[in-house]
């Protein structure tokens, strides 16, 4: 505890804000903090998202917001991608060649309807075999 100066002892609104305050503020955080969602997708427009309600704003939007349990994916066939100046400057050349490898392994993917998910493991682990050849720590990596 302070001391507090000419052998006074604090008053209870000071003891009050200065310690209880902030202790009461974050148990009120914590517990309200399980009921706050904020999660937001972005996904196809709803009915009710129009103009007056500041969506499908032209030019700006492409999509409205999603609640977490209403999973969305955007089924574009075509994805067009292109390098601006800082880009460059920063990757170099060598950003552009993994960009375009990337972009050349998704184009190499067959269609989903050709794929068996049947076919492909659930979960595949490995060990990481530099760790322990340097007697470290076994770490499971995800592959």
């Amino acid at each position: 505890m302070r001391i507090s100066p000419c052998g006074k002892k604090p008053s209870a609104t000071r003891y009050f804000t200065g310690i209880l305050g902030p202790g009461l503020l974050a148990i009120f955080v914590a517990i309200t903090a399980t009921c706050a969602r904020a999660f937001s997708l972005l996904g196809p427009y709803a009915p009710w998202m129009d103009e007056a309600k500041s969506f499908r704003q032209p030019g700006l939007d492409i999509g409205g917001p999603m609640n977490i349990d209403e999973g969305y994916r955007w089924n574009t066939p075509v994805v067009t991608y292109g390098f601006d100046a800082s880009f460059l400057e920063y990757f170099g050349s060598n950003g552009v060649v993994a960009v375009e490898s990337a972009i050349e392994l998704l184009n190499n993917l067959p269609p989903a309807t050709q794929l068996d998910p049947a076919g492909y493991p659930t979960q595949v682990l490995r060990v990481n075999s530099q760790a322990a050849s340097q007697q470290r720590y076994y770490r499971i990596v995800p592959e």
